[in-house]
Parts: C-alpha cells; sequence; structure tokens
C-alpha cells in the first residue's frame, strides 16, 4: 500500500490506459469514463466503469485502477480543504455506491468535470473551478448513498500520514514519529507492515522523492538545494532512493519532463 501526497490543491487531466497499485491519500479523487473501460476498486468493492460512468473516491480509502485494453477517463483530484463547505460529509462519511452507472445525472456531472477541464487547461480564473466543483459535489454526493463512519476519530494510519506528511523534511525517526503519537514505535513499524506492506524508512523516502518530483518538475532549484530541501542527508542517498522508486536519476528526470 502506498500513501500518495499531493502538492496540488486541484488536479484535473485526462488520463489514457490508467494503472496505479493499491494506494491511498487525504483527497477525493472522481474518475469520469470517456471511452474504453477501467476496472477500479475502492475498499473491499469493484467494478468495470464503462463509458459514461463515474467512481469517486472518499479520502483515506485503499484504491487501484487496472486497464484491461483501453481506457480514457478524466480523473479529478481535489484537497479537502477548497471544498471546505463540504468537508464534515465528505470526512465524516463512507459512500456505499461509489460507482455511478450510466443516468442523466451522470452525463451532467461528466459535462461539469470537462467544464473544470476546460477551464484549468485554458487557464482561466480558478475560481471558477471552485464553482463548478461545488455544483458538481451538491449533485453528486447525495447519489453515493452517504452513511457516517463508525468512529470520527482518526485511524492510527491517518495519524502517522498526517503527522509524517508535515515533517518528512526534517530529521525525522521512528521513535520521534511514535512519541509525538503516543504509540510504541513497534506498534507503528507493525501497523505499516501490515496494512501498506512498507517500513517506517521506505514511506519517508517515499514522501521526500515525490517532494522531489515536484520540485524538479516546476522550479529551477539546483538538484543539490531539492536534495537538502526534501529532508535527504546527501546527494548519493537522494540519486540512489529516487532511481529506485521511479526507475531514473533525478538529472534525467528534469531534462524529460522541463
Amino acid at each position: 500500500m502506498i500513501f500518495q501526497k499531493r502538492d496540488e490543491k486541484i488536479t484535473i487531466k485526462t488520463t489514457n490506459n490508467n494503472q496505479f497499485p493499491f494506494h491511498l491519500h487525504k483527497e477525493l479523487e472522481i474518475f469520469y469514463i470517456l471511452d474504453g473501460e477501467l476496472e477500479m476498486t475502492i475498499g473491499k468493492q469493484s467494478c468495470i466503469l464503462k463509458k459514461g460512468m463515474l467512481a469517486c473516491v472518499f479520502p483515506y480509502l485503499s484504491h487501484e485502477t487496472k486497464t484491461p485494453v483501453f481506457s480514457k477517463a478524466i480523473m479529478l483530484i481535489v484537497s479537502v480543504d477548497s471544498i471546505s463547505d463540504y468537508y464534515p460529509e465528505i470526512l465524516y462519511n463512507i459512500s456505499s455506491s461509489p460507482f455511478l452507472s450510466f443516468s442523466e445525472l451522470s452525463q451532467e456531472i461528466g459535462e461539469i468535470m470537462n467544464r473544470i477541464l476546460s477551464i484549468k487547461e485554458k487557464k482561466q480564473d480558478t475560481r471558477l473551478i471552485k464553482g463548478y466543483l461545488y455544483i458538481l459535489l451538491g449533485k453528486l454526493l447525495p447519489a453515493l448513498g452517504l452513511k457516517e463512519k463508525e468512529t470520527k476519530v482518526p485511524t492510527i494510519y491517518e495519524m502517522i500520514d498526517e503527522y509524517m506528511n508535515l515533517h518528512f523534511t526534517e530529521n525525522l525517526t521512528l521513535s520521534q514519529l511514535s512519541n509525538a503519537l503516543g504509540y510504541n514505535k513497534y506498534y507503528i513499524s507493525h501497523v505499516l507492515h501490515e496494512n501498506f506492506s512498507c517500513s517506517f524508512t521506505d514511506l519517508l523516502n517515499r514522501l521526500r522523492a515525490e517532494h522531489a518530483m515536484g520540485l524538479l518538475t516546476h522550479t529551477e532549484m539546483s538538484i543539490t538545494d531539492i536534495c537538502y530541501e526534501s529532508g535527504f542527508n546527501s546527494i548519493r542517498s537522494f540519486y540512489r532512493v529516487f532511481k529506485k522508486i521511479y526507475n531514473t536519476t533525478p538529472k534525467l528526470f528534469r531534462t524529460t519532463h522541463s
């Protein structure tokens, strides 16, 4: 299982043949299928999404996408902070029906998502995007069969994710994390291995590498500065971790994504 950290408040794009192993993040995610078929699993529910269908993933829900042959979809990932009026509905509820089939409603939602995508691509006023997001959620949430979570207390992995996302650029250790959260460090290690198949170091390195990837793509900072800004303590360890995760070096990544 992968914790995915995103720096963008709102991501919307067309995605072809989307495939991503089980992961989770703190944002709301919506897929609208334009063509082909996308197999999606959210928690314990699975569905083969076809043209005109939609899936909605609430924060901190594990999910996976697979494309059997071909798929084209609009993917929208939005921070809950950007849609604060819907904060309680999204964070304190789960959807009993996260997949929306062919209907007038799904078509209408698809049109709204296309409009948001167009505004983003044309770099128009971002306040328009927020306006359409509120319309989108106002129509979508009632159709998802919301039911209240059994508990509103953050789970241990939500606490781990929140703390590490705030402190991953520091010289963070497992002992510091356990002291901050009030859990035994061996228990935290067990949670990470049992639920996410990774160690504390693996998760810390992935957060740092994802942050570095964003800086390589969107800034002109030197690779050395990016290394230390992302929390790595040496260029050697930065290159080793980055290549292990992305199968390329930071320098080559910047060259191919500039």
